[in-house]
């Protein structure tokens, strides 16, 4: 009689395997999920400490702000006044050299009694005591930088034979917007 085959021991060895594979399959589960518990834990506690050092950071920034406001403003009220002065510098500047060109410019027999800026308008009224030097002055006034326009006003002759005279001449830009 042929040798019985016993596949007991087989099919005990080959359980015990298979327990042994579903038994590491659980462990590792397990495992995997207390490691992923354990880094969203750890990552939870890191969000609030990154959480709780920035409200402290911020709360720190804006007292430090607060504290520093009142002199940041008086520092820009200082720095507004001085752009102001530096702006009313430059239009003093160019008046005096537009002025002082006018004063070159002017021929000896005519003198200016009253100057007036409104808008964008600089009116001026004088006499002469000569009515040729009416057209030097006119020339002098067209050729003064910083003016679109030069329009002469009424010229009659006062009591004294003086030549009263008035012009308007209309500002550029650069005039205008300084002031």
């Amino acid at each position: 009689m042929p040798d019985t085959v016993n596949l007991r021991e087989w099919r005990a060895t080959r359980r015990r395997g298979c327990w042994h594979f579903w038994l590491l399959l659980f462990i590792g589960l397990w495992l995997v999920t207390l490691m992923l518990i354990a880094t969203g834990w750890q990552s939870g506690k890191q969000r609030q400490a990154w959480q709780a050092l920035l409200r402290v950071s911020n709360h720190s920034l804006l007292q430090a702000l607060e504290q520093r406001e009142p002199q940041l403003r008086a520092e820009h009220q200082q720095w507004l006044a001085a752009a102001k002065r530096k702006q009313q510098r430059e239009t003093t500047q160019r008046w005096q050299s537009t002025l002082a060109t006018l004063a070159s410019r002017m021929p000896e027999q005519a003198w200016l009694t009253e100057l007036q800026w409104q808008g964008d308008t600089f009116a001026l009224s004088g006499l002469s005591r000569r009515f040729i030097a009416l057209s030097a002055l006119d020339d002098a006034l067209r050729q003064l930088p910083g003016f679109l326009s030069v329009t002469p006003g009424a010229i009659k002759q006062d009591e004294q034979g003086r030549w009263q005279f008035s012009y308007q001449l209309k500002a550029g830009e650069s005039y205008v917007s300084s002031r």
